[in-house]
């Protein structure tokens, strides 16, 4: 997308907490602190380095040494990044990575709670208390959003913006393995798009994201992209790249009683 938008004009952006490659080829990179011990904390996640893990945290150098507030002000700093490059002159293409409502919960949260223990608890959060907390997350985040989608809808110039997540919520996920995961709630997400015309009319209500650049590029920069199949994959935290087709689950599980199905994603687990 970054060489698409170049090759128009575009001045590319990415604000991120997480350093992954695809920051290499934008012209500007905005992260901070957190990005770098993130990387840390994946990288040790993902290996049996766990002695080391010890001592870089002692060193204070991965994101368990980050403190709550910082976390919120990195989370805060990405909406203003995107406020910010929305109004510049040249025209610009960006993209905001905001982990949140992801653990950890930060935000909303009443004064009875131990707003610091919850903090390092991480994924040691007991189910009820993350069902009773995740909502408030959620809540508090939307106004936090709702003020950075304001300023951006300030622009002189036409915008196009999507807001969307990753993968739903944890409240029954099975990280590790493919059963006992409920792929209706993990793969059903947030997906709202503003063109300055009716978004139903580029975007199906069967749509995955995997379709979603593609149908902005043919409709508003006469693009011919071919489109995927709007199919669902799931696939456990360890082998992330061994994708399994839930489509057909998910569909008979939005059937049952007391569920409905939102617009889904192509997602592999986190």
């Amino acid at each position: 997308m970054w060489e698409i938008f170049s090759r128009m004009g575009y001045r590319t952006v990415v604000s991120d907490s997480y350093p992954f490659m695809i920051k290499r080829d934008a012209d500007v990179v905005l992260a901070g602190t957190l990005s770098d011990r993130l990387f840390v904390d994946l990288f040790l996640q993902g290996s049996s380095w766990f002695m080391v893990g010890k001592v870089l945290r002692g060193l204070g150098i991965s994101s368990e040494a980050l403190s709550r507030e910082d976390w919120m002000r990195q989370l805060q700093q990405n909406l203003d990044y995107v406020e910010e490059f929305a109004v510049s002159e040249q025209p610009v293409f960006m993209f905001a990575h905001i982990i949140c409502p992801h653990i950890p919960l930060v935000l909303g949260l009443p004064d009875t709670v131990d707003a610091e223990r919850l903090y390092r608890s991480d994924d040691a959060i007991p189910p009820g208390t993350y069902r009773e907390l995740y909502p408030l997350q959620v809540q508090a985040l939307n106004t936090r959003v709702l003020n950075m989608i304001d300023g951006v809808l300030s622009a002189s110039r036409p915008v196009i913006m999507l807001l969307l997540s990753d993968h739903g919520s944890r409240l029954q996920y099975a990280p590790h393995t493919i059963t006992g995961t409920d792929y209706d709630e993990r793969t059903a997400i947030l997906f709202a798009a503003y063109t300055g015309e009716a978004a139903a009319s580029v975007f199906p209500d069967d749509i995955s994201l995997v379709n979603v650049f593609p149908l902005i590029l043919n409709t508003f920069f006469d693009g011919e992209r071919p489109l995927q199949a709007n199919t669902l994959h799931y696939s456990t935290h360890d082998n992330p790249l061994d994708l399994v087709d839930v489509t057909r689950e998910v569909d008979r599980i939005s059937k049952l009683p007391g569920k409905s199905l939102s617009l889904p994603a192509t997602i592999a687990a986190p």
